[in-house]
């Protein structure tokens, strides 16, 4: 069941994307964990009681299954959690049902991109986007372009690059005259990809903060 289909009253058993999670006391003085579950539709507040764990903050960024009721508090949704576990490796879910994935056909998109950059006719630049396309095509194939700014879902850095390699390769055949096509080529392909460097990310692959390199040099 998807987030936004969720109605008051709803028994429910599925995977979340574990967004944020803090524990807590009530004034009787038990313990609790209060969560921000995710989908790709939206996010929804949890909590489930006379909790001590194993699922805990440092979980953040991880997948759970979870088994619980619908209820609300204060005009506004949640869930009141039953049962609550990590997803382990023989679980079955899709990712992208859970965060956010770039609208595209990932294959054919590596496809399109790894033929614009055959087509580069100057040796030494093609080498090098070779190389680096070696060094971090895996990367490049599944992380965000961003945080927060734009393509900020998994695939989105895929998706930008191919964008602007194709626009790359039309503006150099408009312009042939003045633009050396392999010097454009190479740096429309590369000018993003020690973002695999600058970001840090959760182990579905999405951006959860800054590196230091990130935070001192940038992409």
């Amino acid at each position: 069941m998807f987030i936004r289909h969720m109605s008051i009253g709803d028994q429910l058993e599925g995977f979340f994307f574990f967004l944020d999670a803090y524990e807590k006391t009530t004034m009787g003085g038990k313990p609790f964990l209060s969560m921000v579950l995710s989908d790709c539709t939206g996010t929804i507040d949890a909590q489930i009681w006379d909790y001590t764990g194993p699922v805990a903050p440092k979980d953040t960024g991880a997948v759970v299954k979870i088994r619980g009721t619908v209820s609300e508090f204060k005009g506004t949704l949640q869930i009141t959690v039953d049962r609550l576990r990590l997803a382990d490796p023989n679980d079955q879910y899709n990712i992208s049902d859970l965060v956010p994935t770039a609208p595209i056909d990932v294959a054919a998109t590596w496809k399109k991109l790894q033929e614009i950059v055959d087509t580069i006719e100057d040796q030494d630049y093609a080498a090098i986007c070779k190389e680096m396309l070696r060094l971090y095509g895996e990367k490049v194939k599944s992380i965000p372009a961003a945080k927060s700014i734009h393509h900020s879902f998994l695939n989105g850095l895929l998706m930008h690059t191919t964008y602007m390699l194709q626009m790359a390769d039309f503006l150099a055949g408009m312009y042939e005259s003045v633009i050396d096509r392999s010097l454009l080529i190479a740096g429309a392909l590369l000018h993003d990809f020690s973002k695999c460097e600058e970001f840090t990310t959760s182990p579905l692959g999405l951006v959860t903060d800054y590196s230091i390199k990130g935070q001192l040099l940038g992409h």
